[in-house]
């Protein structure tokens, strides 16, 4: 497989912070580095979106209040909304901070709307109209069982009645079109295998299936038809491998798909077609910077020849209009680990 040169440009701005990397495919999908002879080679290289345009990633010019690591993010189609977040691990204190970005201005802006209690690690999804938070860390590390409900459109925070299981942070979360699918994460001294089931309406939880091992720092997709449950840490072993869930019957099945290599902690971007895996943590204890797409429909797994700009290992990411965002998180070596407040944009 044969690519055009990759390369690497700075672009000068007025604050001296955004940095570009961009690739461009002259010979069709990135190499997936599946043997051509291997049953899954054909679905792997098959079927993708936008083969053979150019796609970047750049550090833009606006910046979070602060660095913070593990916020919780979602997008309402205009702006991305950044809830809490880890802002001192030393001392282990987290943020009440809702902080809204508007990617058409490049603009952040701190709204007077704070969540009860500080955390990060909060699973999130939005329905259409208003985001819920599932669990969480505070300060301190205390974990909760909450479940918040936040309405940009007010600011309002609530409580809800309904509460999960087990107090737990780092799980993972999708809106399915009218329920909140909800998989692993962490407790005190366990790992997580659940997968729960939030109902709004009735506001209602309920557990619909048990992962064959435990996972925290996935990363949930719902293309429609199925939840794809993809990598996470077991508390022993990091996970190269894809579960799919149909939240209907509740069947949950592994797939014959694998990743590229074992991971966690990356930030998920969906554009509707597509996912892209951005970053993240595997053994032993490494940081990446690798950009890896799903095509879910083809079952295509390719890994770009386009990396980020540095490490980043977090899940607080979303899709906004034509790009990708990823906010804060971890940088720098797993020894050496810096929470940053750079905002990283990602264009397929």
């Amino acid at each position: 497989m044969r690519f055009s040169l990759v390369m690497t440009i700075p672009i000068a701005s007025a604050c001296g912070r955004t940095e570009l990397v961009s690739w461009a495919d002259d010979a069709g999908a990135p190499d997936s580095g599946v043997d051509a002879g291997s049953p899954d080679a054909g679905a792997r290289d098959a079927g993708l979106p936008d083969a053979g345009l150019p796609a970047r990633v750049q550090v833009v010019n606006a910046r979070l209040p602060s660095p913070r690591h593990e916020a919780s993010v979602f997008s309402d189609g205009r702006y991305a909304w950044v809830l809490g977040g880890e802002v001192d691990a030393p001392n282990r204190l987290s943020t009440t901070e809702i902080v809204r970005y508007e990617p058409a201005t490049d603009s952040v802006v701190l709204i007077s709307r704070r969540l009860p209690t500080a955390r990060h690690a909060a699973a999130v999804v939005w329905t259409g109209q208003v985001a819920y938070l599932f669990g969480g860390r505070g300060d301190q590390h205390a974990i909760t069982t909450e479940i918040l409900r936040f309405d940009p459109a007010t600011g309002d925070v609530t409580r809800m009645n309904a509460v999960l299981p087990r107090s737990s942070y780092n799980q993972s979360a999708v809106w399915t079109g009218s329920k909140a699918i909800i998989a692993g994460g962490f407790t005190p001294f366990e790992y997580g295998t659940e997968v729960l089931e939030y109902d709004p309406v009735a506001d209602r939880i309920t557990q619909i299936a048990t992962m064959p091992q435990p996972r925290e720092g996935a990363n949930l997709l719902w293309d429609g038809q199925r939840v794809w449950i993809v990598g996470g840490f077991t508390g022993a072993v990091m996970l190269d491998s894809l579960l799919a869930l149909d939240p209907v019957t509740r069947d949950l099945t592994i797939s014959t798909l694998r990743w590229p290599f074992t991971h966690w902690e990356s930030s998920m971007v969906w554009n509707g077609r597509s996912a892209w895996f951005l970053g993240g943590g595997t053994l032993p204890q490494r940081f990446l910077t690798s950009i890896v797409r799903f095509d879910p429909a083809s079952g295509a797994i390719v890994q770009l020849p386009l990396e980020l700009p540095s490490t980043r290992i977090v899940r607080a990411a979303t899709w906004v209009g034509d790009a990708g965002f990823v906010f804060g998180g971890g940088t720098g070596s797993a020894s050496s680990p810096v929470i940053t407040d750079e905002i990283l944009r990602f264009e397929p």
